[in-house]
């Protein structure tokens, strides 16, 4: 019979499409059965391998982000060893020039240049009491220097400031904050030698040599040369004060302050 298959346990023949062996009364299980639970048993293993590559997979990431996080850490911690960066907080160069490279390590031998940056400090406590070069940080920008009786910012507070395009020198005392923006501080004993041809302020003795100099305007509008008997910037302290428009001859003493705008040292 085409349309006839055996029993499987009674080997009768049976109708093809028979559930029941009407002979032995046994359920005749389908090869679909098997093929359903095979390929049950094949997804159940397919997903625990899956499921052991994801947590591996996760893992591994879980360990590389946390290595460049170890790592990033290592940097930015030896980033602020090596710059001194944070506000406040004072950082060492080598390079005892104007302009110290703010990054320059020390060489055997040397003493590195203190360089206090950005920020507010007490003076007496975060910086000493003394003479400093104060620096722009930035050729473009104009840096700000403010010497101060406290720290709360007021106008009333404020005992002398300056703007400048390449440096000035102030005296701090103890008790005094000094505030830079966009500046930075080095002791005089350090910043011996600056740019005469810039406008700035200049210690004679110093940076320069007792003696009559000319001055030249850097552009058509009005300069002027204040010679200054300190660096308090203090009103008190300005002996003269020169405007001119093409040049001028200035003779300075040793002791004294040159403060020039507009115009530069002719050598």
């Amino acid at each position: 019979m085409e349309d006839a298959k055996k029993c499987k346990y009674c080997q009768n023949e049976i109708d093809k499409k028979a559930k029941v062996c009407p002979s032995c009364n046994r359920k005749q299980e389908g090869k679909t059965k098997f093929i359903i639970i095979g390929i049950i048993l094949i997804l159940l293993v397919l997903i625990g391998v899956l499921g052991k590559k994801k947590a591996k997979d996760s893992t591994d990431l879980a360990n590389q982000i946390t290595n460049k996080q170890s790592s990033g850490d290592n940097k930015e911690s030896d980033s602020a060893k090596n710059t001194g960066s944070e506000k406040g907080e004072a950082k060492t160069s080598s390079d005892p020039t104007v302009e110290p490279a703010k990054e320059s390590k020390s060489e055997p031998g040397e003493e590195s240049v203190k360089i206090y940056n950005d920020g507010i400090y007490r003076v007496g406590t975060k910086i000493p009491a003394g003479e400093y070069v104060v620096f722009a940080a930035d050729d473009v920008l104009n840096g700000y220097m403010e010497i101060a009786s406290s720290s709360r910012g007021t106008l009333e507070d404020a005992i002398a400031n300056s703007a400048f395009t390449y440096n000035t020198i102030v005296t701090v005392n103890d008790g005094n904050y000094l505030i830079l923006d966009g500046a930075y501080a080095i002791s005089i004993d350090e910043a011996k030698e600056l740019d005469l041809t810039r406008e700035g302020m200049f210690k004679v003795g110093v940076h320069l040599k007792a003696g009559e100099y000319k001055f030249e305007c850097t552009n058509e509008s009005t300069a002027y040369v204040q010679v200054r008997s300190d660096s308090s910037h203090d009103f008190d302290s300005i002996l003269t004060i020169e405007s001119f428009e093409d040049e001028k001859y200035i003779t300075v003493e040793d002791g004294q302050y040159l403060d020039v705008f507009g115009c530069h040292i002719v050598q």
